[in-house]
């Protein structure tokens, strides 16, 4: 079975490396931890953004200035 507590703590751990990450410019590491996330949420917006930029920006850096909180 699936622990919904324990996953949801490493949800919020991975978005917060996939932030972190994506401001240094690491495709790499931004690529797999999205894949890891979409297994928990295929859904969820943070996903979708950034698989969208890895597509897109193959060139450019990676923009999290969208995604930041306040």
């Amino acid at each position: 079975g699936r622990d919904e507590a324990t996953l949801a703590m490493l949800e919020v751990r991975a978005k917060e490396q996939v932030l972190a990450l994506a401001a240094l410019n690491d495709k790499q590491s931004v690529a797999s931890l999205v894949g890891d996330l979409k297994q928990i949420d295929p859904t969820d917006p943070l996903v979708e953004r950034m698989e969208k930029q890895l597509e897109t920006h193959r060139r450019r850096r990676l923009d999290v200035s969208h995604i930041l909180p306040e």
